[in-house]
């Protein structure tokens, strides 16, 4: 439960005696040696010492939490940029490209091309037909 005050400490490959881990804890978080006493199996501490701790463990527990949820709201917020940024070029590319139909709509021979393609298609699609009919 309190792990969380002294997590730099602890090796997860390696184990520890509960009162060792207790002591390391303890130490880290510079508790007054007259406050508590470690038996055998519990550590036992003055009136007020527990509230004490469970103070710094919620203190510790809710930075804990804001640096996570900070990770999070950054990773969904450089998400969305992301994706603005590739519709904001695609936005580019549609407007370069309305720009030079309009600079190349009035222009001869893009008129002579828009008139004489669509006899160039219909022609060649007769053809098609015509040799298809032909093999069958």
């Amino acid at each position: 439960r309190y792990k969380v005050l002294a997590a730099d400490l602890f090796d997860p490959n390696e184990f520890l005696e509960g009162r060792e881990a207790c002591q390391m804890i303890l130490d880290k978080i510079k508790l007054e040696k007259a406050r508590y006493s470690c038996g055998l199996n519990k550590v036992f501490f003055k009136a007020g010492t527990l509230a004490i701790l469970e103070e710094i463990r919620e203190e510790k527990v809710n930075e804990i939490y804001v640096k996570m949820q900070a990770r999070v709201l950054g990773k969904l917020q450089r998400r969305k940029y992301m994706k603005l940024w590739g519709s904001r070029a695609a936005v580019g590319t549609l407007q370069r490209n309305i720009r030079a139909w309009f600079r190349l709509r009035n222009d001869w021979w893009i008129k002579m091309y828009q008139a004489l393609q669509p006899k160039l298609t219909g022609g060649m699609a007769e053809e098609l037909l015509k040799e298809t009919k032909i093999k069958f």
